[in-house]
């Protein structure tokens, strides 16, 4: 038993430490100059944003509707009583969040894959049209399995215990 313990955490550092230095933790030295130029370029973007647009970054809120600017006139009503603000792209302009993440059923995000389509490109387009323009992190809650929101009009993947399983 000590020695799969030993081993687990052997796998566990050697795992930190790779991850460390694809990261620029250790060896940043040693970085390609592309990746140096990508990290010159994120310096200048964040140097851009003030304090509230690099707070609003942190954030990854839900929100009501179907649509980034024309929700359904209940949906505008709950994200006006809940988030202060009647659209995702009103929600995005005044609080800079780094992105959304959508629900089906009870914050009514998800029909159908067109409609997705459209919600994500309105999200990009409020998130692009900020002071300083940072694409959004757009995220869902899709466990597959038991929870699975997006139907069989999109392609099925085999969910995350598949992947184990092999």
């Amino acid at each position: 038993m000590q020695d799969r313990s030993l081993s687990r955490r052997t796998v566990l550092a050697s795992a930190t430490v790779v991850a460390a230095s694809t990261t620029g933790l250790v060896g940043a030295a040693a970085a390609p100059a592309a990746a140096r130029k990508r990290d010159d370029r994120l310096a200048r973007i964040i140097a851009r944003m003030s304090i509230e647009a690099k707070i609003g970054q942190l954030f990854v809120p839900y929100f009501y509707g179907t649509s980034a600017t024309s929700p359904s006139a209940l949906d505008q009503e709950r994200n006006l009583r809940e988030l202060g603000v009647r659209t995702v792209a009103e929600l995005i302009a005044k609080y800079h969040v780094g992105g959304v993440i959508y629900f089906s059923g009870w914050a009514n995000n998800i029909q159908d894959p067109r409609q997705i389509a459209d919600l994500t490109n309105g999200v990009q387009r409020a998130s692009l049209a900020l002071p300083t323009p940072v694409p959004s992190l757009t995220s869902i809650d899709h466990a597959h399995g038991a929870t699975v929101r997006i139907g069989s009009r999109a392609t099925q993947l085999p969910g995350p215990p598949a992947p184990g399983a092999g």
